[in-house]
């Protein structure tokens, strides 16, 4: 394993293992009674990416941003799902991933000993996050050949005009899943939200769990058109969004 220095590691009760809760946002990781369909509903359909995937052309890349890497399940149950399919495409897949406090190595595997996942690609992932250099700035690692993993590291303020140089108009679809506006405010920014347009490619979509006004706002005034679906479970709605096109904007003027 990596020496690990210089980092702060998320601190997690594990009083109900199979909802391990942060200490430093007081909510949970995931939920094993519904962390997988949440996650299925509201990011992976939220955004649908399988009728996205299936029509990409062969050897495309498509880019997916989050916030909040957490467990790494949303990325897990998207390979899940999907890496069959990306592979018979021969599609390459890139995650970046926002995180101020990471799991500890050894928390991630105990997350995932708690809930067990069927993904193919959990161990490479375990290995190679366990064996990885926390004192930097940002951990990078592929997966399955075809997925290229970068999780920056610390508070994303730090990291958005870097992110938001490199990725100009490349990102097609963002997760934000952060802790909620009320736990983390300093996640859910206007910096975040127009770092999210300048990076946002012509076909990029958002989806996120939360529906507060001030998050759903934050988005329309960056460009993006939003709206309420249906949420997952006791969720009775979330937010969907995609970037609204030059001609969506005019017709709104």
């Amino acid at each position: 394993m990596a020496e690990i220095t210089n980092r702060q590691f998320a601190s997690i009760d594990w009083t109900d293992p199979q909802n391990p809760r942060s200490r430093i946002y007081n909510d949970i990781y995931f939920s094993s009674s519904g962390g997988e369909g949440e996650t299925v509903h509201t990011f992976l359909n939220g955004n649908c990416l399988e009728e996205r995937f299936r029509n990409l052309p062969c050897g495309s890349s498509f880019t997916i941003a989050e916030t909040g890497f957490g467990t790494g399940s949303n990325l897990l149950i998207l390979l899940e799902r999907y890496l069959d399919l990306l592979r018979k495409k021969s599609i390459s897949l890139i995650y970046i991933t926002f995180e101020k406090y990471p799991l500890s190595p050894d928390d991630m595997i105990r997350a995932h000993t708690c809930h067990v996942s069927h993904a193919e690609v959990l161990p490479e992932f375990l290995q190679k996050y366990g064996n990885s250099d926390f004192s930097r700035n940002e951990i990078r690692f592929k997966l399955a050949e075809i997925v290229s993993l970068r999780i920056l590291l610390g508070d994303i303020s730090g990291s958005l005009g870097h992110f938001s140089l490199k990725y100009r108009e490349q990102i097609n679809a963002w997760f934000l899943d952060g802790y909620s506006p009320s736990c983390n405010p300093d996640l859910w920014t206007e910096e975040l939200f127009e770092a999210m347009r300048i990076t946002a490619a012509p076909d990029c979509t958002l989806a996120t769990y939360t529906v507060s006004g001030a998050v759903r706002r934050g988005l329309a005034a960056a460009g993006f058109a939003v709206e309420k679906s249906p949420g997952y479970g006791r969720k009775k709605e979330m937010t969907r969004g995609r970037l609204k096109l030059q001609s969506d904007r005019s017709a709104s003027e």
